[in-house]
């Protein structure tokens, strides 16, 4: 399944150097979270 960096503005954040319509692998998705976590606002993530 492929990521859409659109849909979720804090990926996107930490996606900082990819386009906007961008999509990227669960795992990779994942890993960007796990490696980058401290630069993640909690109170702005969503539940899709």
């Amino acid at each position: 399944m492929q990521v859409r960096l659109a849909e979720y503005p804090q990926l996107r954040l930490l996606a900082w150097n990819r386009r906007d319509d961008d999509a990227i692998g669960e795992d990779e998705a994942l890993a960007l979270y796990e490696r980058n976590w401290c630069h993640v606002d909690r109170e702005r993530l969503t539940e899709t």
